[in-house]
């Protein structure tokens, strides 16, 4: 007598065979490793960063790495006159920055209220860390099109986009 697989004992051992590395895999677990919190594995200190949530900080640091970086692509194309007002005009869209999603903080705060439980915090925070991020991603943009038209740019004296995305959702 020779055994066949039949389908209805193929269909019987197939859980097994796929549960099967999952159960060898979570042998050695219990309770408080099934709890624990995985670490984070951004290197994120708050205090050193325009942003509020730990949970925005990948997405800034990429998108503050690809403004560094094209910044200093664009600096090693300046004299050292032009450079310097590349620098002054930074400083100044720094602070433009910092005040224009605090302010649009401040007025998410207002509209949900301190008591909103539907609000807290919560929003008011992603709408400041959403508005730092896009604004640093639209500044990158800006010093692209000044490395496509350096002219231009001088032209400008390297000045910024003050309108947002932000603005434009108002109208």
């Amino acid at each position: 007598m020779t055994l066949q697989p039949t389908k209805k004992r193929i269909i019987q051992i197939l859980p097994t065979i796929f549960l099967l590395p999952i159960l060898l895999a979570c042998k050695n677990l219990t309770a408080d490793t099934i709890t624990e919190k995985p670490e984070r594995k951004s290197s994120c200190d708050l205090e050193d960063l325009p942003i509020i949530k730990e949970d925005s900080c990948l997405d800034f640091q990429a998108a503050d790495s690809r403004l560094n970086r094209t910044y200093k692509e664009l600096k090693e194309k300046l004299s050292k006159a032009d450079a310097d007002t590349l620098k002054t005009s930074q400083k100044e869209w720094i602070k433009f920055r910092d005040a224009k999603c605090q302010s649009l903080m401040e007025a998410a705060e207002e509209k949900c209220g301190e008591n909103s439980i539907y609000c807290g915090s919560r929003i008011p925070n992603n709408i400041h860390d959403s508005c730092i991020i896009e604004i640093t991603s639209t500044r990158e943009g800006n010093f692209k099109n000044f490395l496509m038209n350096l002219d231009y740019a001088k032209s400008i004296k390297y000045n910024f986009t003050r309108e947002t995305s932000f603005d434009l959702k108002k109208k």
